[in-house]
């Protein structure tokens, strides 16, 4: 089922079907408009910024693993290498630098978030396609 309304909507149908793995293939129409025809309803702004949020709410929900554990990756990288001079400074200097102590505390935290919500995202979109199975295998029996 589609849930985009305007023209994300050709973002969603182009992922759903490669999802499912339909053929996808290009047919070349001409088109000819008459002069006093506006030929689109949208701010071009508007409209690439539509399907910009479409691809981007799409991935979340279709690879919530890759879209929220790279991320967080990165961030417990960062923090790790923050922590090596958090660690020398404190070594040299024998106290902690604060402000670079609390960048790194940030780091680790926002990394355990992305990765909490990454696995969270990922067990529900299992549990819905697992319902969805169960939903059409009944609709298939009856």
């Amino acid at each position: 089922m589609l849930e985009t309304e305007g023209m994300g909507m050709s973002a969603e149908i182009l992922l759903k079907s490669a999802l499912i793995k339909l053929k996808i293939i290009e047919v070349p129409i001409k088109v000819t408009y008459l002069e006093n025809i506006q030929t689109s309803s949208q701010n071009p702004l508007r409209h690439g910024l539509t399907v910009i949020l479409t691809i981007f709410k799409l991935v979340i929900e279709t690879k919530p693993l890759v879209s929220f554990g790279i991320p967080s990756l990165i961030f417990f990288i960062g923090s790790i290498i923050s922590s090596v001079f958090v660690i020398d400074f404190y070594n040299t200097m024998g106290r902690l630098p604060l402000g670079l102590t609390m960048f790194t505390v940030i780091l680790v935290s926002i990394g355990f978030f992305l990765l909490l919500t990454a696995m969270i995202l990922y067990m529900l979109s299992r549990i819905l396609y697992r319902v969805n199975f169960a939903t059409r295998r009944n609709e298939g029996l009856q």
